[in-house]
């Protein structure tokens, strides 16, 4: 039987602008809007058994308190990390347990460039989007996009 992995890449709802210490904005009233559709969606939609990783800037984790109250803050994918470190994170390439991960621009677009074409390109990925992989490690196609939920079709 080949292992099956999942992969959900969420990126942070729409946050507050003007904040000194940017760690600690918090996302405007449409944020919390976008965050509570995709997290409808995926509360009809999700795999059972998520490890669930948020960014420790407070956007992150509103965004994913929208989902679920209990999580844990992940470091390594804090604004301006590396695709590296996130990749490190997931486990690549090849994971061992079901994750949905809230992130950040560059770094969760890059990652999502990398786990489709082996290089970071700097890909567009909208606030609150998600984008779902399905990962067989060590298959000679591992990857695969299961879905790609932006807010504003999410319900």
């Amino acid at each position: 039987m080949t292992t099956v992995i999942d992969l959900l890449l969420w990126r942070h709802a729409e946050a507050e602008a003007g904040f000194d210490d940017d760690l600690a904005r918090p996302l405007t009233p449409e944020g919390h809007t976008q965050a509570k559709r995709v997290a409808h969606w995926l509360q009809r939609h999700a795999p059972k058994n998520l490890a669930l990783l948020a960014s420790p800037a407070r956007r992150a984790q509103e965004t994913l308190q929208h989902f679920a109250a209990h999580f844990t803050t992940e470091p390594a994918i804090a604004p301006g990390s590396p695709v590296s470190r996130v990749l490190d994170v997931l486990g690549w390439p090849a994971p061992q347990r079901s994750l949905l991960l809230v992130g950040h621009q560059p770094g969760i677009g890059q990652t999502a460039a990398y786990l489709l074409t082996e290089s970071p390109l700097p890909w567009a990925f909208p606030r609150a989007s998600l984008w779902w992989f399905r990962v067989r490690p060590f298959h000679p196609r591992p990857v695969q996009l299961r879905a790609v939920i932006h807010p504003d079709l999410a319900e």
